[in-house]
């Protein structure tokens, strides 16, 4: 069975970005399959768990939302 986890607040800097990637390296280290998607443009969950940021521009998922 599938679960969703969403962490979000309107406010900046209360650290969603860090509680997602932290809640996903703990939840991987349990056994678990994880899908974190990382929606703001400046992709820090993405820099944080090290995938490979050299897409083109338009291959973003920022560049939907556009």
């Amino acid at each position: 069975m599938a679960v969703t986890i969403a962490v979000s607040n309107q406010k900046g800097g209360v650290g969603k970005t860090t509680t997602t990637l932290n809640l996903a390296v703990g939840l991987v280290k349990m056994g678990y399959r994880v899908l974190a998607v990382d929606l703001d443009p400046q992709y820090n969950l993405t820099l944080g768990l090290q995938v490979d940021t050299d897409l083109p521009a338009e291959r973003t998922v920022a560049a939907l939302f556009q």
